[in-house]
């Protein structure tokens, strides 16, 4: 029974162990470990053992459940322990990436770079050279300030506008 207790303070910090006697003849036996870890991780591995039985089945049988109890404890401490690992070691390379992409990001390029804007005087110019004024096409100007006036209805139901 010891050899089983001293497995279970390897992730304890104590182990208490309730006995008392029922108005049944029965005794109940209570193993409440204290855990090591603290939150979350306490209250997994603080689950009390609790068993109530004859004294004759306690001698019998309580060494074989103390045995599977403390199996058990160990293999969730062990698996709280990969999964904080396992966790820990995403934390880390999450803050690798973060790091990596905002030192790439604090670097100019030449693609981020903005293009220069041409000057109004530089568009005139281009418009003269290519003939873009109405008076230069032997259009008349009233005629296009004319045609900008023309309004057009809004399409009724059952209209065609593709044709």
């Amino acid at each position: 029974m010891f050899t089983q207790l001293e497995a279970l303070l390897k992730n304890c910090t104590n182990v208490t162990v309730i006995l008392a006697s029922n108005k049944d003849n029965t005794l109940s036996v209570t193993v409440l470990p204290k855990s090591k870890d603290t939150g979350d991780n306490a209250a997994a591995l603080s689950t009390p053992l609790s068993l109530t039985a004859t004294a004759a089945e306690l001698d019998a049988e309580f060494v074989n459940v103390l045995g599977g109890y403390v199996n058990k404890h160990q293999s969730l401490a062990e698996q709280l322990e990969n999964t904080n690992a396992i966790l820990e070691a995403a934390k880390t390379e999450s803050q690798k990436k973060a790091t990596t992409a905002i030192s790439k990001a604090a670097k100019p390029t030449e693609k981020a770079k903005p293009a220069k804007a041409e000057s109004s005087d530089d568009l005139e110019d281009t418009e003269d050279e290519s003939g873009g004024d109405e008076n230069a096409t032997g259009g008349d100007a009233t005629s296009a300030t004319d045609s900008s006036k023309t309004e057009v209805a809004p399409a009724q139901a059952g209209d065609d506008l593709w044709s």
